[in-house]
């Protein structure tokens, strides 16, 4: 049997994006999401967007292989489509007149960032998904009591864009730290 509870949200002006974790346990813990920033105007010479926010979804109690979802599929929008990177994946959201990518690190940064007993061969290409609700979904192998993974996900929007703007992409990117995440 799996679970699955809202262990957070993420407020952007398109709507909420739950943040849910399913497991194969009737208990979560351990589980703990905070908002590291929220910038606005951000810019440098080739981009500028109207505001970035930056969250943290820190894991640190998990016997069981957790799915962590980022709701994007439940965002009211015109237009969305999947984008990524190296190190980073995101869905592309325009409605009316703004601009806005929601993002996290790709399968390989996260693996990286796993302690080594649990890092996949393979690069880990399989650990972050879209899934055909437009979710992304990150899988986490099971944890030792010492270890703790932190996952970054961040929104960049702008409002009035010049068509094909990648500026929030860019953004978006950028406010994640570097595929390296603590643990034990």
């Amino acid at each position: 049997m799996h679970t699955s509870d809202i262990i957070g949200q993420i407020d952007t002006p398109l709507g909420v994006v739950p943040i849910l974790c399913s497991t194969a346990s009737s208990k979560l813990a351990g589980l703990v999401l905070t908002k590291e920033y929220s910038k606005k105007n951000v810019s440098n010479e080739q981009w500028s967007v109207d505001q970035v926010d930056l969250y943290k979804l820190t894991i640190t109690v998990s016997e069981f292989c957790l799915l962590i979802t980022l709701g994007t599929g439940r965002i009211v929008h015109d237009e969305s489509y999947a984008e990524s990177g190296q190190f980073f994946d995101s869905i592309r959201f325009e409605k009316d007149e703004l601009l806005m990518h929601v993002g996290t690190h790709d399968g390989e940064a996260v693996n990286i960032g796993l302690p080594n007993r649990i890092q996949r061969p393979d690069e880990g290409f399989d650990l972050v998904k879209y899934n055909k609700s437009g979710d992304i979904v990150i899988s986490v192998a099971p944890l030792q009591t010492s270890e703790t993974i932190e996952l970054y996900f961040s929104v960049a929007w702008k409002l009035n864009p010049q068509p094909e703007e990648l500026s929030t992409w860019f953004a978006a990117d950028f406010a994640l730290p570097g595929p390296i995440f603590k643990s034990a």
